[in-house]
């Protein structure tokens, strides 16, 4: 790759207010990059990565750590282009509450624990491009109360939702086969789950210490279920459907 980072890519904020923020690119192609970094966010702690690099190369990716640990980061807008988020890409921002994506966004992928720690992220609605989820992608956000899963996702990767102790509503679409290890475990505050037909297996320890969890739907009698995917919960009341 060629870095792409002087004085002259500097992209302004999109508020308005005046504020220019420093971001840097890397370039890996003749008009595309990924945004590796910015220098600080908006007085708002608003983030609104850009479209394009100053140079004219559009952005399709945020690199691995990028905004890690920016601790003054309230929100960030992610725009359309942008096709990959990288791993740790957002983790321990410790004040994110909102993360927006263009209602064109072509996003596929989602690393492994790319906004793992965001313990202030309350919500967040996911482009239906979205198939694919790395482990503990959304670990640890312990305000995170509800979240609909897109019609591309087929598998919920380990950890995914690991310890969201808030999380209260979770809607699984009809094209998820797997529930990975540790997927919804300590999710403290679930009290229901509806697992469509597409499931076809669920792992050890899915939905282990979701102790006030007590119904399950379950719309595929086929499905593998391991024996410790329910461990330590209040015995849940299965639904099966024949």
């Amino acid at each position: 790759m060629t870095a792409v980072i002087d004085k002259k890519n500097i992209c302004s904020d999109k508020s308005g207010k005046g504020n220019e923020l420093r971001f840097a690119f890397c370039a890996f192609g003749s008009d595309v990059c990924t945004v590796v970094g910015a220098d600080r966010v908006s007085p708002d702690g608003t983030l609104n990565i850009p479209e394009y690099a100053p140079d004219g190369r559009r952005v399709v990716a945020i690199a691995d750590s990028a905004f890690e640990g920016m601790e003054q980061l309230v929100s960030v807008s992610v725009p359309a282009g942008v096709k990959t988020i990288g791993r740790r890409a957002f983790a321990f921002c410790a004040s994110l509450r909102r993360v927006e994506f263009d209602e064109c966004s072509a996003l596929t992928s989602i690393a492994a624990r790319a906004f793992c720690g965001c313990d202030r992220l309350e919500e967040i609605s996911l482009p239906d491009t979205l198939g694919f989820c790395g482990e503990k992608a959304f670990a640890y956000c312990t305000r995170l109360v509800a979240v609909s899963l897109p019609s591309a996702l087929t598998e919920l990767p380990a950890g995914l939702f690991e310890g969201c102790r808030a999380l209260e509503s979770v809607h699984i679409s009809d094209s998820v086969r797997t529930v990975g290890r540790s997927a919804f475990s300590a999710c403290v505050s679930l009290r229901g789950i509806v697992l469509p037909a597409s499931v076809m297996s669920i792992d050890d320890s899915a939905f282990m210490w979701c102790e006030h969890l007590d119904s399950v739907t379950l719309n595929n009698p086929e499905c593998e279920i391991s024996p410790y995917a329910f461990f330590n919960c209040a015995e849940p009341t299965f639904r099966v459907a024949i």
